[in-house]
């Protein structure tokens, strides 16, 4: 009963040759503990040193980036439903992942059958209240943002849950809709987009995609887009591509620039 269960360690990270020697007598001292002699060891004992062990896989486990995925175009398009279960998506649901009291989680996907990437997807308002809206019954309440009065004026910030999202994360995806009749909404998301990014690190990197969902819409140019939500004024790196949701053109190239700055 005070015996150690046979532990394996797999050091997921080569590079971190640092830690080679360390390993490997963990490793040594994990296989050998099945030994008659570490019956004597007492419990408290046991449990601490399974606590290192723990710890040490858990530092030694590759980071898998986190990238927030948000905008208008999310919400009106049926990007996350294409992306996940149409065939001409370079993408499927490899796992969930859990959030915290309900806001972070997610689904993890594989880009070009190597990296993994934890996608939040953050909406302003649930599914039923989105519809609602659109039928003209109700107005959409952003639940990503909180009012405040501030040198005599009404504004708007993130609440607290979601300024310490954006403090986990490595990336951000902005979703809008390049078609122009969508084209008025642009000003609101250029504020949005803003508002998102004032908790952002300077490092993280924007990718924009200006979606379209049907052949032959007008759409606008990614020069256009880039200028309405005035993209030239972020301190972050960004980059923005146009994409059609139905055949998903660019998609994998423009994700190959963002794992590109997240590794």
């Amino acid at each position: 009963a005070n015996g150690f269960q046979d532990i394996e360690f797999y050091i997921v990270n080569a590079t971190l040759i640092s830690s080679q020697s360390m390993c490997s007598c963990c490793y040594s001292y994990a296989r050998c503990s099945t030994m008659r002699h570490t019956a004597q060891l007492d419990r408290p004992f046991s449990n601490g040193v399974l606590k290192v062990f723990r710890s040490l896989t858990r530092k030694l486990r590759p980071h898998i980036p986190r990238v927030i995925m948000f905008g208008s175009g999310l919400e009106s398009l049926p990007l996350v439903r294409n992306m996940f279960w149409e065939d001409a998506s370079p993408y499927r649901p490899v796992k969930l992942f859990p959030g915290k009291e309900g806001i972070g989680s997610g689904v993890c996907i594989k880009h070009r059958n190597y990296q993994d990437i934890n996608l939040i997807t953050l909406y302003t308002s649930t599914r039923a209240e989105r519809k609602s809206a659109a039928n003209g019954q109700r107005p959409v309440i952003n639940k990503l943002l909180s009012a405040y009065h501030s040198d005599d004026r009404d504004d708007q910030e993130l609440t607290p849950a979601i300024r310490e999202l954006c403090s986990t994360v490595d990336a951000y995806i902005f979703v809008v809709d390049s078609s122009k009749a969508a084209v008025e909404g642009l000003e609101s998301d250029s504020t949005m987009l803003s508002t998102m990014l004032h908790c952002a690190s300077p490092d993280a990197p924007i990718l924009v995609w200006a979606c379209t969902h049907t052949r032959g819409d007008q759409t606008m140019s990614a020069v256009e887009v880039a200028n309405s939500l005035q993209l030239l004024q972020l301190r972050n790196p960004w980059k923005i591509q146009s994409m059609d949701i139905e055949t998903f053109s660019g998609m994998n190239g423009s994700m190959d620039w963002l794992v590109k700055h997240l590794l």
